[in-house]
């Protein structure tokens, strides 16, 4: 009597498929200088940084960047677009020290739909070859 129990208490358990939940996609922002906690949640908390926006962000999420010049930023991760707010005239990528200002590539295995779109990038004048956005191991 204790087995059948078990048993059909085993069978309501198990009655379904589980299905994983897929969280919906986020926007993230940035504004030059941050703001407020800089949670990136919105204009009034962005981020400083493109690149604090990078590492919050899941496959799927929008990344916002307000007007302003900022520094490089490397992804490793599929399916993000980062995009300027005002576009190419008012929003710029660039740090003379460095040779590349956006790398894309994975950290395992290859990255896909990655998006940069409205920023002016603006690569160094030094001695050895420059790079403005530079993808490795992207499909």
């Amino acid at each position: 009597m204790v087995l059948l129990l078990v048993l059909a208490s085993l069978t309501i358990v198990s009655s379904g498929p589980v299905k994983a939940q897929v969280p919906e996609p986020k926007t993230w922002y940035v504004i030059e200088n941050g703001r407020g906690e800089q949670t990136g949640d919105s204009w009034e908390n962005a981020f400083a940084t493109v690149q604090d926006a990078v590492n919050a962000a899941s496959e799927g999420d929008l990344i916002k960047v307000g007007d302003g010049t900022y520094g490089e930023f490397e992804v490793t991760k599929s399916g993000l677009t980062i995009e300027s707010e005002n576009g190419p005239e008012v929003t710029r990528i660039e740090n003379p020290e460095v040779s590349t200002l956006a790398y894309v590539h994975p950290t395992n295995g290859s990255i896909t739909n990655v998006a940069i779109r409205g920023f002016t990038l603006t690569t160094p004048t030094l001695s050895t070859p420059n790079v403005a956005i530079q993808f490795d191991g992207v499909s």
